[in-house]
């Protein structure tokens, strides 16, 4: 299944470079939010999340631009420094780095950086190959080089003679050196780049009334439900526990549920082509999201293997649906536009997210913030057009 993949050096190349980055992430931002929720305020988590999300959309449309000048290995490889100066900033120096619009704001730009440069890097790389085991095989490792690093992270802020923002500095200096190495790594990728004309900014404005509402539905629904099981979840547990190594734990088991997921993606959609699946799929999301709205009455274990289940589901689904959209860009002179386009409905389900959170938050308090998950569950049900879309742009 894998075989041809893991032959090609230049696949392997890119792999390790994109989840050196991957490790670095799971190390630190696992608990990032947790971070800003130290005071006690969920409202502060909200914040950073909202600068974090419109601050990475700006600067991945401004990779598009940057891409008629530089390679987009260095647009890629660009990110990791930046994110390791605002992580080291935020407890070595403090004032400014430590407030959370500010961190979002840059850390949001680090992410649109590599973003923007890992989406035409990850095409170029896997042209001419099998697109969808590409894809499984990459999330899987992305996945297995995250499962460790939450609990390792956990652990270290766990049993640290340091207090206040300062138990975070072994973990942020740790991450800091995992992502200057995969800068350095990533800016050596042996990429042939497709010749493209000069992107402009408006070409990903007039790229949506190429892209089929399909696509349009799920990019801006697939973030919904992942995006607040991220937050609340994490941040509940650790009301809960107060333990660090806990949260770890969890983040560790959702991201093992995923690699699961990514696993058996070949085998689920090859074998299983009748489109009633991803509706059934849909429904055992929904059902198993019905254990937050119980939040008070069971085991936060089973909190645990809600959100497990949950993602192991949706990881074939994604994986189809990207597949399927980056061979209709694949058709075209230029992708970047596409991609760009893709990234403004993100944000918008994002922010359409958090401000549901928020108002949650506000009106009810963040102890009932569980049962929001279970609404939101409701969001797979509009991704699954994508899934069965032909390979056509529009």
């Amino acid at each position: 299944m894998y075989r041809e993949i893991v032959r090609d050096r230049y696949i392997i190349q890119y792999v390790v470079s994109y989840n050196s980055f991957n490790f670095a992430n799971g190390l630190a931002g696992s608990f990032l939010n947790i971070l800003f929720f130290s005071a006690g305020n969920i409202v502060t988590v909200i914040e950073y999340q909202l600068a974090y999300q419109i601050s990475q959309l700006l600067s991945f449309a401004l990779s598009g631009i940057m891409a008629n000048y530089v390679p987009t290995k260095f647009i890629y490889s660009l990110s990791s420094p930046l994110r390791a100066v605002s992580l080291i900033g935020s407890v070595l120096i403090g004032g400014i780095f430590m407030n959370q619009l500010f961190f979002g704001l840059v850390y949001g730009i680090s992410s649109g950086l590599f973003w923007a440069g890992n989406a035409i890097i990850s095409m170029e790389v896997s042209r001419g190959k099998d697109r969808l085991a590409f894809l499984s095989f990459n999330s899987t490792v992305a996945y297995i080089a995250s499962l460790a690093s939450p609990i390792i992270g956990g652990v270290a802020l766990q049993i640290t003679p340091f207090t206040g923002t300062m138990r975070y500095v072994t973990v942020f200096a740790a991450t800091a050196a995992l992502l200057v190495y995969s800068g350095a790594s990533g800016f050596i990728l042996n990429v042939t780049e497709k010749e493209h004309p000069k992107i402009r900014f408006l070409d990903s404005i007039r790229a949506n009334k190429l892209v089929k509402w399909q696509y349009k539905s799920y990019f801006y629904f697939s973030s919904f439900y992942g995006l607040a099981l991220s937050i609340v979840l994490p941040v509940y547990i650790f009301t809960i526990t107060g333990s660090y190594t806990v949260v770890g734990i969890l983040v560790a088991s959702m991201a093992a549920s995923s690699a699961i997921g990514n696993i058996l993606t070949p085998r689920i959609l090859k074998r299983n082509s009748n489109n009633l699946l991803p509706y059934l799929y849909s429904l055992a999301i929904i059902l198993a999201s019905t254990a937050f709205i119980g939040n008070f009455h069971i085991p936060f274990v089973l909190l645990f293997l809600a959100g497990d289940v949950a993602l192991f589901l949706t990881a074939p689904m994604n994986n189809r649906s990207m597949s399927n959209f980056m061979n209709s860009v694949d058709l075209l002179t230029t992708s970047f536009p596409f991609w760009i386009n893709r990234e403004y409905y993100l944000l918008a389900g994002r922010y359409t997210a958090l401000i549901t959170l928020l108002a949650v938050f506000i009106v009810s308090g963040f102890s009932h913030s569980l049962y929001v998950l279970t609404i939101m569950s409701l969001t797979v049900l509009p991704m699954i057009p994508a899934i069965n879309a032909t390979s056509q742009v529009s």
